[in-house]
């Protein structure tokens, strides 16, 4: 497949959402590094300007797909520690996806319910009233092109927490915009 895209393609620019992914192009498809131009994915902050009010008690969101790379079921099992020190944290799971009934049966599991809920897919609106009472956005993925939730987060005034991996890495200003921790 390398040796296709070498052959057919390589005379074709491309265009990569980061480093990250510019770098696996190169490293996985042998497209040449000269081919390839960087183009971050952006939003439009006006959408972001109205704030909704923070909640009372912690309140993490996570927004995306619920797929088994997103690793959502560690966040899930992290709401165990974080209840211990705040009885009344919140996770708000807001996606859906082909991992969702695990995730569903992991939380049950846990004894979760009551302080972890699943919305499937909302609509922009809903989805920024969440996102701007959360407390703090998380992201356990091992793995993205980018992070344009990221930047939705921050727009909100919400910091992220991320693995330090490819795609999030780039999304995130360690220590300024979120937190970058290791895998």
């Amino acid at each position: 497949e390398k040796y296709g895209i070498r052959l057919f393609y390589r005379k074709t620019k491309f265009i990569a959402v980061s480093e990250t992914t510019k770098e696996e192009m190169i490293k996985l498809l042998g497209i040449k590094p000269e081919n390839i131009k960087i183009v971050y994915n952006g939003i439009d902050r006006t959408q972001f300007l109205s704030k909704t009010k923070k909640t009372n008690t912690p309140s993490i969101i996570y927004f995306g797909r619920l797929m088994k790379y997103k690793r959502v079921e560690i966040l899930i099992r992290l709401m165990r520690l974080i209840i211990k020190q705040h009885k009344n944290a919140h996770l708000y799971i807001v996606g859906k996806g082909e991992a969702e009934d695990n995730l569903k049966k992991l939380t049950k599991e846990l004894d979760l319910e009551n302080n972890i809920k699943f919305f499937g897919y909302v609509s922009e609106k809903k989805k920024l009233e969440l996102l701007q009472k959360s407390w703090i956005f998380i992201t356990p993925s091992f793995k993205e092109g980018w992070g344009i939730v990221v930047l939705e987060a921050n727009a909100c005034g919400v910091p992220s927490i991320s693995f330090d991996v490819p795609g999030l890495k780039n999304a995130i200003i360690n220590n300024k915009t979120g937190y970058l921790v290791k895998d």
